[in-house]
C-alpha cells in the first residue's frame, strides 16, 4: 500500500514512522526549504541533506515521483519538495494523510485518494477528507448545532519548573490520568483512568521537548497542555485501567477495573 503524507515535520514524521513499521510504502512532501523546528526528528531534513534517519528508518530525497517509487521499493521513505502535492496525480496513492498542521486546509481534496485523512483543525470529514483526526469540529456531533461554546479547561497540565524537577521526570513509576466526561445527552458521567509509564519513549520525548524547547519560548513558562484523546496524549501510550458510568440516579456501572497487577480486566456487565 502506498501512502502519501503531506508535510514532513515532527508529527508527520511520527505518522510516517508508524506506517513504515506497518510495512506501508511512504512518500512525503514538504517545502523546498522546510520550516520544521524539531529538525532532529523530522524527515523533512532529507530535502536539504539528501537523507535523514529517525530512529531505525531512513528517508531519502526524491527528485521526481518516479524516483520516489524507486526509493520506497528499496525500503526507505521518499521525501519530495512538492508543497502543493502535485505528485498525487502521478503516484495515485492508496491513501493521503494531510499532516501539515496549518490549522486550515491547504488544498487537500477528498478525491485525492480512496482514503484521505486530515490531521489537525481545518478539516471536515465527508467534505474535504474521509476522516479528520484531532480536529475541532464546526458542529456538535450529537445535535448538529454550530452554536458551540468551547471550554478550554478540559485538559491535564504538566509543569516542570526547574532543572531539579526536570532531572526527576522519569522517577514516578506511573502517571495516572483521570477524566470525567458527560455521556448519554449529558445526563450520565463517564469516569476513566489511564496509567502511563514516563519511561515510554514518546512520553519521555514529549516532556523533554516541553522543558527544553516549548517552555523557554513561552514568556509565562506555561505548563504543558495535555488534551484527552489528542496526539500528545496518545504519545504516552496510556493503558485504560478503570472505566465506569455514573448515572443521573447515582448508580455506578463499572466496565473496566484493574486487577492487583494493574492489568486490564473487563467486568461482566451482566
Amino acid at each position: 500500500m502506498l501512502i502519501l503524507i503531506r508535510g514532513a515535520g515532527d508529527l508527520a514524521s511520527g505518522i510516517a514512522l508508524r506506517l513504515h513499521h506497518a510495512h506501508m510504502k511512504i512518500v512525503m512532501t514538504d517545502l523546498p526549504r522546510p520550516s520544521a523546528i524539531r529538525r532532529t526528528v523530522c524527515f523533512s531534513q532529507a530535502i536539504l541533506f539528501g537523507s535523514m534517519r529517525v530512529e531505525d528508518v531512513t528517508a531519502r530525497r526524491a527528485e521526481s515521483p518516479e524516483d520516489a517509487l524507486r526509493i520506497t521499493a528499496a525500503g526507505d521513505i521518499a521525501v519530495l519538495a512538492d508543497p502543493q502535492a502535485a505528485c498525487i496525480a502521478a503516484l495515485k496513492p492508496d491513501a493521503v494523510v494531510d499532516a501539515i498542521l496549518a490549522k486550515r486546509n491547504l488544498g487537500t481534496r477528498i478525491t485525492d485518494a480512496p482514503c484521505v485523512i486530515g490531521v489537525g483543525p481545518g478539516f471536515t470529514a465527508g467534505k474535504d477528507c474521509h476522516a479528520a483526526v484531532s480536529s475541532i469540529e464546526p458542529a456538535c456531533s450529537i445535535c448538529g448545532s454550530e452554536n458551540i461554546d468551547r471550554k478550554k479547561d478540559s485538559k491535564w497540565l504538566i509543569n516542570i519548573r526547574d532543572d531539579a524537577e526536570f532531572s526527576r521526570i522519569l522517577e514516578p513509576a506511573y502517571y495516572y490520568f483521570v477524566l470525567f466526561e458527560p455521556i448519554e445527552s449529558h445526563s450520565d458521567v463517564q469516569v476513566s483512568i489511564w496509567q502511563a509509564d514516563p519511561k515510554t519513549k514518546g512520553f519521555a520525548y514529549m516532556l523533554m521537548d516541553y522543558y527544553l524547547n516549548i517552555r523557554p519560548a513561552s514568556e509565562s513558562h506555561a505548563a504543558l497542555d495535555l488534551w484527552p484523546y489528542h496526539i500528545k496524549f496518545c504519545l504516552t501510550q496510556p493503558t485504560l485501567i478503570y472505566r465506569s458510568t455514573i448515572t443521573a440516579a447515582g448508580e455506578i456501572k463499572i466496565s473496566v477495573f484493574p486487577t492487583r497487577g494493574n492489568t486490564r480486566f473487563r467486568v461482566n456487565k451482566n
